[in-house]
């Protein structure tokens, strides 16, 4: 059962404030069951951050610490499918068990430093059920924590997954006129 979609309560952090959707959860997740514990204890630069995921009108994704924990706006959402609202709070790499051979690495180095970033990216994702190939303009960035080390991932993309199939499709039955 979802939680109220109630703008603010009086006992959440300023950093779970409003948000939608997703803020409702967040503030009523059981973030006392997850690696990063209560939102109480969190480091300033992630309650920072997750403040600004939520406020984003564009898919907007963290995974934080040694368990890459999730957290994610609304817009994000249709990216997860079905994997929402269970992915919240969970480690990536058991959300994304099936890409994780492919944005596991891609992760570590992040958190070495290197940005990452791709335009047109096909991932095979299962979000409904069943593999689908999808495509995204990604960028992958090393968040700090309050010590200064990389400890999470910052994800802001686009799904492009409809351009990129109606471009095949047009380039295909240009193909087709031509011969």
């Amino acid at each position: 059962m979802e939680p109220p979609l109630s703008e603010t309560t009086p006992e959440a952090p300023p950093c779970l404030q409003g948000g939608g959707d997703m803020g409702a959860l967040m503030r009523h997740h059981p973030w006392q069951e997850t690696p990063v514990g209560p939102p109480a204890g969190w480091p300033a630069s992630l309650r920072t951050l997750v403040a600004a995921v939520l406020q984003c009108q564009l898919p907007m994704y963290v995974a934080w610490g040694e368990h890459f924990t999730q957290f994610y706006n609304d817009a994000y959402r249709p990216i997860l499918g079905d994997k929402h609202p269970a992915a919240l709070g969970r480690p990536s790499f058991e959300t994304w068990s099936e890409i994780w051979p492919t944005i596991g690495p891609m992760w570590q180095d992040v958190l070495n430093g290197q940005p990452v970033g791709f335009d047109d990216f096909k991932l095979t994702i299962d979000r409904y059920g069943y593999p689908e190939d999808c495509y995204f303009n990604f960028s992958y960035s090393p968040v700090q924590d309050d010590s200064g080390h990389n400890n999470g991932v910052m994800v802001t993309f686009a799904e492009t997954t409809q351009r990129v199939l109606n471009e095949r499709r047009l380039n295909f039955l240009d193909a087709l006129s031509q011969d």
